[in-house]
């Protein structure tokens, strides 16, 4: 058939060719077509053309296909057009293109298209393109994308962004994105966002990071998140956090976590605080804290709570500070314990004290210990009571008083004790005091002795007994005197003691 008449065919008749009488035609023959006679053509005929002949389509030619002809050509042949017959799509051709045909363009078709045609491609068409496609977006074609669009691009497409690409997206883009989709970004990807699209990101977008993309990020990344970014964070990916990231948390950011994000905060993050983050935590923050992250503060750390972040500890919490820590505290910190506070401590705290430590303790603190925390208290640190702390005691307290602490007792210490401090004592503990204590002992102070006490000296202790506290002893003392103790007086305390018994 010559090419005038293929050109004198009717709209009827090309449309009467089979498939193979239309494959037959040369590319003159295509050419003489025009683009009524093209436009003409069945789904079918379209899909038969080869390869040769979509190739030698004009723009004209092009322009009269429909966009259920344009979804009809196969996609092989779509991938070879060149520049010029893509550029001759309409944005209504572009819409017409299918899933296999758009999974099937070159990097060269993706640059081919025009802004506009970009900007007319569905969200499933768009999700349709291959990752490596949607990555050979340009710049310019990106920024034309629309928020509907983004919404449609797959977890394969936005894996397989560039660091490039990423920052080629807009806020307003990368906020339309799901929180789905931001975890579909490689770690990579996401410390790549500067400041102005980490700050676009929403709660329930931050929300969406997983662990990998939290453990990627840098201290820069960590700073460029607000406040209500970070309070957005669960605590599965606080614990994530590296601790050098958790301590890049300016003091806005530190005071931003909540309660129950400081309570999932891992041991590591909390020994990797630094002193000025741990001066950054509000009180109710610290009293968020679980015992085991208290156990983790180092001396440094304890030293730099203040007062205020001291009282909101309650004892046990208190208590869980290591021995080191605590002794470490000064003296307004342990000024600022509250007696309920004190009950909280823990034996090895109270042993760990130097008498300098027990120096710091009011008297009402002294007096809220119980027998067992005075009992763990050093018999120098017993000792080392000044006049007050000692009169804080009460007959419980002095009744707890183990011998060897009473061993440790100087003469100026029994001297400290009040009449019925010293009566509360026990014969046992009467019997551990020194004889140093015993040959001091005031007449005032031996009145003071019950019977009962008064058996529990040993044949040591009586050596010292002067015969002064021998002679004023009341009658019912002396005769709480047991033979033994009798027999082992020396004259003189004898002369005494039958003065009065």
């Amino acid at each position: 058939m010559a090419d005038t008449q293929v050109a004198a065919l009717s709209n009827t008749q090309i449309q009467a060719l089979s498939t193979t009488q239309l494959k037959g035609l040369s590319v003159t023959d295509i050419d003489e077509l025009s683009a009524t006679q093209i436009g003409s053509l069945s789904a079918a005929q379209i899909g038969a053309l080869a390869s040769t002949q979509v190739q030698e389509l004009s723009t004209t030619q092009i322009g009269g296909l429909t966009a259920t002809q344009i979804g009809a050509i196969a996609a092989t042949n779509v991938s070879l057009l060149n520049a010029t017959q893509v550029s001759a799509l309409s944005t209504t051709q572009i819409k017409g293109l299918n899933s296999s045909q758009l999974a099937g363009l070159s990097t060269t078709n993706i640059g081919d298209l025009a802004d506009t045609q970009v900007g007319a491609l569905t969200s499933t068409q768009l999700g349709a393109l291959t990752a490596t496609g949607f990555s050979n977006l340009n710049a310019t074609q990106v920024a034309v994308l629309s928020e509907t669009q983004v919404k449609g691009l797959t977890a394969t497409q936005l894996k397989g962004l560039t660091t490039t690409d990423i920052g080629e997206l807009a806020t307003t883009q990368l906020s339309a994105l799901s929180a789905g989709q931001i975890g579909a970004l490689t770690a990579t990807n996401v410390s790549a966002l500067n400041a102005t699209q980490t700050a676009a990101l929403t709660t329930t977008q931050i929300k969406g990071l997983t662990v990998d993309q939290l453990k990627g990020l840098n201290t820069t990344d960590i700073g460029e998140l607000a406040g209500t970014q970070i309070q957005a964070l669960a605590t599965s990916q606080l614990a994530a956090l590296s601790t050098t990231n958790l301590s890049a948390f300016d003091a806005t950011q530190m005071t931003a976590l909540s309660a129950t994000q400081v309570k999932g905060l891992t041991v590591d993050q909390v020994k990797g605080l630094t002193t000025t983050d741990i001066g950054e935590l509000a009180d109710t923050q610290v009293a968020a804290l679980t015992n085991a992250q208290i156990g983790a503060l180092a001396t440094t750390q304890a030293q730099q709570l203040s007062t205020t972040q001291i009282g909101a500890l309650n004892g046990s919490q208190l208590g869980a500070l290591t021995a080191t820590a605590f002794s470490t505290l000064d003296s307004t910190q342990v000024g600022a314990l509250t007696s309920t506070q004190v009950k909280g401590l823990a034996a090895t705290q109270l042993s760990s004290l130097t008498t300098t430590d027990i120096g710091q303790f009011a008297d009402t603190q002294i007096a809220a210990l119980s027998i067992l925390q005075l009992a763990a208290l050093s018999a120098t640190n017993v000792s080392a009571l000044d006049s007050t702390q000692t009169a804080a005691l009460s007959t419980t307290q002095i009744k707890g008083l183990t011998g060897t602490q009473l061993k440790g007792l100087s003469a100026t210490d029994v001297g400290d004790l009040a009449d019925t401090q010293l009566a509360s004592l026990t014969s046992t503990q009467l019997g551990a005091l020194s004889t140093t204590v015993i040959d001091t002992l005031n007449t005032t102070q031996m009145g003071q002795l019950q019977a009962t006490q008064l058996s529990g000296l040993t044949s040591t202790q009586l050596d010292y007994l002067s015969t002064t506290n021998i002679s004023a002893m009341s009658s019912t003392q002396a005769n709480a005197l047991t033979a033994t103790q009798v027999q082992s007086l020396n004259d003189s305390q004898i002369a005494a003691y039958l003065n009065v018994s």
